[in-house]
């Protein structure tokens, strides 16, 4: 009874299998190291998050501090609620033969 509460909390050895005591580092037959490290799921996701953050900081203040964009004609569009929009200009293509 004693392995299997042992192999549940994976307190055995990769090498051998042999069950090991949940504090060994190594295990006591082989010399394998039988733990790793049980926090790195939480560093590695602190790491992510702060990363994450750091991005979306970064970001922001890039927005904040560009310049607003040119206009593309040089004209400002103003828009007036209920006016019809401009046609376009017309345009003369060549014949397809041409």
């Amino acid at each position: 009874m004693g392995t299997t509460d042992a192999r549940k909390r994976g307190a055995y050895c990769h090498r051998c299998l042999e069950p090991a005591p949940p504090k060994a580092t190594r295990c006591p037959l082989c010399g394998e190291p039988i733990h790793r490290p049980a926090n790195i799921r939480k560093i590695l996701a602190i790491f992510g998050l702060l990363v994450f953050v750091a991005i979306v900081a970064v970001s922001i203040r890039m927005i904040h501090s560009s310049p607003p964009p040119p206009d593309a004609a040089g004209e400002p569009d103003i828009v007036r609620p209920g006016a019809p929009d401009k046609p376009p200009a017309d345009q003369v293509k060549p014949a397809l033969g041409q």
